[in-house]
């Protein structure tokens, strides 16, 4: 088992800027806990957001310790989360990976260029541990004799840079959510799904811009030294 200890990040509470992102957020905080005379009334968008909350806070299993062995199971389960954000409900199976991607690309991608490479990386690392090669690649090398250690080790950086990137698209995903159910005019008024928002932004620019306009509020709201330390 190796471990890895994060920052002390005390300071971020102190600051305005959370404040103002808390409250802005802080009505999407129901997704949080599960409450059952809450729960009675809610439809398959705010299951979708409770569902990949919840398995957002388990991450927090693996955040101070990596398994040699099973540490691409993190990654499986950030593509779980990406999923149940980006491709759940849909009518058609086909080409998941590619209309997530580009989902994801429309919320996020003014931020960070090489979002859709970076998430195919992390699928490919999903796919070793859902469908054996990597443990096939671990029996190899412990057979080899000239090997210093047969255990693998964990890539803490590539996990941590895109949990970084799950905690993004969720906060702006809950953000969008939020616009939709508060605000009754203009192009959003026509949408009831953040997800059907962003397949729209595929090819409607000025809805697009809608949407970045929003992301990059709630990202003014974030730490600086988070997005420089993150992705470097």
């Amino acid at each position: 088992m190796i471990y890895f200890h994060g920052q002390n990040q005390s300071k971020i509470f102190k600051s305005k800027k959370f404040i103002r992102f808390f409250k802005k957020l802080l009505p999407q905080s129901i997704y949080g806990v599960w409450q059952r005379d809450r729960c009675e009334n809610w439809d398959k968008e705010d299951w979708r957001l409770f569902v990949a909350s919840l398995l957002y806070s388990e991450l927090k299993d693996y955040e101070n310790e990596k398994e040699s062995i099973t540490w691409q199971r993190e990654a499986a389960d950030m593509t779980t989360i990406l999923e149940s954000l980006f491709t759940a409900d849909d009518s058609t199976s086909e080409e998941i990976g590619y209309r997530l991607r580009k989902r994801v690309a429309v919320l996020i991608g003014f931020k960070f260029s090489n979002i859709e490479k970076d998430i195919k990386s992390l699928y490919r690392e999903r796919s070793k541990f859902i469908h054996g090669s990597f443990f096939a690649e671990v029996g190899k090398e412990a057979r080899n004799k000239d090997s210093v250690s047969a255990l693998p080790l964990p890539d803490f950086h590539f996990l941590y840079k895109h949990k970084e990137y799950v905690r993004l698209v969720l906060l702006s995903y809950l953000n969008l959510a939020f616009l939709i159910k508060s605000i009754k005019s203009g192009d959003i008024k026509n949408f009831k799904r953040t997800i059907n928002i962003l397949e729209a932004a595929i090819i409607d620019l000025r809805l697009r811009k809608m949407v970045v306009f929003n992301t990059r509020k709630i990202f003014e709201l974030l730490p600086k030294n988070q997005f420089k330390n993150s992705f470097r």
